[in-house]
Formats: C-alpha cells, structure tokens, sequence
C-alpha cells in the first residue's frame, strides 16, 4: 500500500493496521476497516454493530428508525410489519386484533 493510500486502522479485528482508503471508513470518529465483523453498511453509511443508531431483526440489520421494540417479544420488528397498540406499545400486526378501530395483542383479546 502506498502511503497516500493508506490509512491506519483504530479499531476492531484490524485494529493497529494499515488499509488501502478504500477499505477504511470512520465510524464514530475512529477508522474501521469494512471487512470488519462489526462493521455493517445501510443504505450506503457504515455503522458498528454495537450502534444505537442499528437493530438486528431475524438476521438483517435495519436502521434503528425503521423499527419498533415490541415489550410481549421482548424483540424489534420492522415498523412495517407491526401496528401500535391501544396503549402506545407495539407488536407484530399477525399478532395484533382490530377492536372497535383500536389494536390490541392477542394475549389481550378474549375470544368468543
């Protein structure tokens, strides 16, 4: 690597190492390498994993703005495929009924 090109690596698994400017990307104002296991890109920006700013939901990574925690899972969702409850909390849509135009979980709903 030449050494305008390189760029020297702060932390995670190529920590204390140089990297072509290509493969480096600051995160939090420190540089990542982006093949690090901790590093995960949406939409185009790099974020750590660690990050409050991300969520895991079934295996992908979401901005933590497009997803709801749902307190009766104790997991985040994507926002899209959830509904908010009557009392302000969320949970999965295919877990949610329509009362009298408010939802409620199924846990909640007595059926006849």
């Amino acid at each position: 690597i030449s050494e305008n090109d390189a760029r020297y690596i702060e932390l995670g698994d190529y920590a204390d190492r140089y990297v072509e400017s290509e493969y480096a990307v600051r995160i939090r104002r420190m540089w990542w390498c982006i093949e690090d296991d901790n590093v995960i890109e949406i939409g185009g920006e790099y974020y750590c994993k660690d990050s409050d700013d991300v969520r895991n939901v079934d295996g992908e990574w979401y901005l933590a703005d497009d997803c709801v925690y749902c307190s009766h899972d104790d997991a985040y969702y994507l926002a899209d495929d959830c509904v908010e409850l009557h009392d302000g909390e969320w949970c999965l849509r295919s877990d949610a009924y329509d009362v009298c135009g408010d939802y409620y979980h199924e846990s909640d709903v007595c059926r006849a």
